[in-house]
């Protein structure tokens, strides 16, 4: 027997009918594996969830989650990933994209992201210009609270809404599972007060502080008949096309210098060792 130091708590982003029903991840070749479900347009994106232990040390121990792991996760494709979290305590929440990990802490900070590598000899296919949900009118950015406070959403001077806090799992929705609101894309700046234009928008978002960041929604590379995902970490933003690739990512600064909300200093400090990557391109 082991003691438990935490669970890893994985969401799925991926879309229904584009990369199969779930994804499948392997722990350091130990099964069962876990799997989860893929999301859908239907029900706004909301990712589906599962949990496994963290174990201490190195050593493999079943499906546990160690300090230094592989892992195998399959969706249209097989991938591998070197997701080491020894330097992360106690609980953690793992957004599974397709061919990246963003690691984040229970208090909604960003932790890491880890790259991947195709495993399997199938083609890794890109999907640029197709969608997932409408096809003939203009698609929305679905803006999620990755974080334990309600927030305010503002774009180009406009509210768009508020999104409340993800679960405390006492309701219907797993713990940690994210609210999200939709945010209506269009062409112009002109009509862009409270929406999402084709360009760099403003962004305010509004917790017990303040924070601001610019979003550039490119209509090139993101059509505007295309539904966007936009999650909102605690300080920090990833933006993806709907089907949970293609990203894009940057800091969310706040009005008070050297403010840090929330932060675990000894969590923030400690970094894993792998394939980790910080920057404003995933």
């Amino acid at each position: 027997m082991t003691s438990s130091v935490g669970r890893v708590f994985m969401f799925n982003p991926l879309v229904s009918g584009t990369y199969g029903p779930s994804q499948s991840i392997v722990v350091n070749s130990n099964g069962p594996p876990y799997v989860i479900k893929n999301t859908s347009p239907r029900i706004d994106y909301v990712p589906f969830s599962t949990s496994g232990e963290r174990a201490p040390g190195s050593q493999p121990f079943g499906n546990a989650f160690v300090d230094r792991n592989e892992l195998l996760i399959t969706n249209d494709v097989s991938w591998n990933y070197q997701f080491d979290i020894g330097g992360f305590p106690g609980d953690l929440i793992a957004y599974l994209f397709r061919s990246q990990i963003v690691l984040l802490a229970s208090n909604g900070i960003f932790l890491a992201s880890y790259g991947a590598k195709p495993a399997s000899p199938r083609q890794v296919h890109e999907r640029a210009g197709e969608t997932a949900g409408r096809a003939s009118e203009a698609g929305c950015v679905f803006v999620f609270n990755l974080f334990s406070e309600q927030l305010s959403f503002m774009s180009n001077g406009g509210r768009a809404g508020d999104i409340p806090a993800w679960s405390d799992g006492k309701g219907g929705a797993a713990i940690y599972t994210p609210n999200t609101i939709a945010v209506a894309r269009v062409l112009d700046k002109s009509d862009a007060k409270g929406r999402i234009f084709n360009g760099a928008n403003a962004i305010t978002v509004t917790t017990e502080t303040i924070g601001s960041f610019t979003l550039d929604v490119d209509g090139r590379k993101y059509p505007l008949v295309q539904d966007l995902l936009l999650y909102l970490l605690r300080d920090r933003w990833y933006l993806f096309d709907e089907f949970g690739a293609d990203c894009t990512t940057g800091p969310i600064e706040f009005d008070t210098p050297h403010f840090h909300p929330g932060r675990d200093e000894s969590a923030s400090r400690r970094q894993p060792s792998g394939d980790r990557h910080h920057g404003d391109k995933g």
